[in-house]
């Protein structure tokens, strides 16, 4: 008995956390918030056949500036657990969970609280059989009408963590790190024996102040190539592969007359795999010697589908004069998250609708010449297309990752804001079809001749339904009355339409 797979998703499920920090002794009061970046950092998720559990931590990195004038920088974070329910056929393949929404506000003076909503979703592999029990096809004279269809082999792989260190710079005074954090980028994923290659870069961005030099924005590019293993087999497969970083570590120690500064950052990818089969689905059976009983379902067959990693481009320019302060000089960080409304599919091509918001933080000089900083949050609406040869108008699209990624400059007297956005997105085209979920043959047919008749064809009929109500095969009417119709086409009402009466020889 064949089985036919498809994937499943499971509506999300919910959750609201809030986290708090109160500063340290040697911390000074908190005067103005002036950069804030929420990271969601997943642990893993894990479960049995009726439910999926996942786990991880919401992280806040906070720089701020004191009430005596100071910069500082904060991070805190709040850990959750989320649990799904999982249906008992479907196979379970991974937990999502991604940050919906979040706010920061300084309570007091000395404490921050920050509340955060996530949403997560649990992806598997849903098997159902669409061919006959019992041994009804094997029974002389049983007529099927199959058909076969594309199933999906979705599968993820996942490596442990990995550890990338390298040099982040060096200095003649020692640095005090207010911000440090990384992206992990997979450029390329690679089919290969026993596994799959992704190969990227991770970059990590920093905010140091220096005595003598001030605030200083650093940032590092750390190439990497690794090796995940996967089961199964990989010829002809698509895969797209994504990364995490779990966690960002920066450490400083002195050689001689400098102070080098070194970065860690632990991460962790994860390969999405998708391969193609088939199944046949027995769509009818009847028999013209034999007496047979059928129960009929409803399959949803997927008939095309694909898993791809495409990139949004996006170009933003606004007049410095309406952003908060129109001073600014120097950008020295930036993070940028996008809310995605709907994404859909057209001929060649897949649209994206929603919101981008960038938080910003930049130096100028004040009145008297000094350094000074401060926060600008920009919102813009985000409405892309981009070209995808395999796209159709109808498409079904599961997004599995959205990335924003942008860079902020200064140009004279605009600010400028580029970047990208990433979506990783499993694309289905589905169709429902008939098919026999049980069938049996049983005893022979009563051998009950009549007088020749003739039958009326009405629009709602088909050869096969005429064909088993007369106990004929579909030729033999075919060629009692002249007719020639492919074997495909049978079961097409559209294609006998134009005949009204059909001679019936009983």
């Amino acid at each position: 008995m064949q089985q036919m797979q498809r994937l499943w998703t499971s509506e999300s499920a919910h959750k609201e956390g809030t986290v708090e920090y109160v500063l340290s002794d040697y911390e000074e009061d908190i005067k103005r918030i002036l950069y804030t970046d929420v990271r969601h950092t997943p642990s893993g998720a894990y479960g049995d056949a009726d439910e999926c559990v996942c786990i991880g931590s919401v992280e806040y990195h906070v720089v701020y500036q004191s009430s005596l004038g100071g910069v500082f920088g904060v991070r805190f974070s709040s850990e959750y657990e989320m649990v799904l329910d999982v249906p008992e056929d479907v196979e379970h393949t991974e937990g999502r969970v991604e940050v919906v929404s979040s706010s920061l506000r300084p309570v007091s003076s000395r404490k921050l609280m920050g509340k955060y909503a996530l949403a997560a979703r649990c992806r598997g592999v849903k098997k159902e059989s669409c061919t006959p029990l019992g041994d009804a096809m094997e029974r002389e004279g049983t007529v099927l009408l199959p058909r076969t269809v594309h199933t999906s082999l979705y599968d993820t792989a996942r490596t442990d963590e990995r550890e990338y260190a390298e040099e982040l710079c060096r200095s003649h005074t020692e640095s005090k790190y207010l911000y440090y954090d990384a992206d992990v980028r997979v450029e390329r994923t690679a089919t290969a024996s026993g596994g799959m290659i992704v190969s990227g870069v991770t970059l990590v961005r920093a905010l140091a102040e220096r005595e003598g030099e001030g605030i200083v924005a650093i940032e590092k590019r750390i190439p990497f190539e690794e090796f995940i293993v996967s089961e199964g087999e990989m010829d002809g497969c698509e895969a797209v592969g994504v990364g995490d970083v779990s966690s960002v570590t920066v450490t400083e120690r002195r050689e001689e007359d400098e102070y080098v500064s070194v970065v860690s950052v632990i991460c962790r990818f994860t390969v999405h795999k998708l391969g193609h089969g088939c199944a046949t689905v027995v769509r009818d059976l009847y028999s013209t010697e034999y007496e047979t009983r059928v129960e009929y379902a409803e399959r949803e067959c997927i008939t095309e589908e694909h898993i791809a990693s495409l990139s949004f481009p996006f170009e933003e320019r606004v007049d410095r004069s309406v952003t908060e302060s129109p001073e600014m000089e120097e950008v020295l960080l930036m993070g940028a998250e996008i809310r995605l409304h709907e994404v859909r599919a057209a001929d060649k091509s897949v649209r994206c609708i929603g919101e981008l918001t960038c938080n910003i933080l930049g130096r100028y000089a004040d009145e008297n010449g000094v350094s000074a900083y401060q926060k600008n949050t920009l919102k813009f609406p985000f409405d892309r297309t981009v070209a995808f040869a395999d796209a159709k108008d109808g498409m079904q699209l599961t997004p599995i990752r959205t990335t924003p990624r942008c860079r902020v400059w200064v140009d004279e007297n605009e600010l400028v804001v580029e970047g990208e956005m990433e979506l990783v997105s499993y694309f289905t085209t589905r169709e429902s079809v008939r098919a026999v979920r049980e069938g049996t043959v049983g005893e022979p047919l009563a051998k009950e001749l009549g007088a020749d008749d003739i039958w009326i064809l009405y629009p709602e009929t088909n050869l096969w339904e005429i064909a088993k109500e007369n106990h004929l095969s579909v030729a033999k009417i075919c060629t009692d009355n002249g007719l020639k119709i492919a074997e495909e086409e049978m079961d097409d009402k559209d294609s006998i339409a134009a005949v009204s009466r059909l001679w019936i020889e009983a």
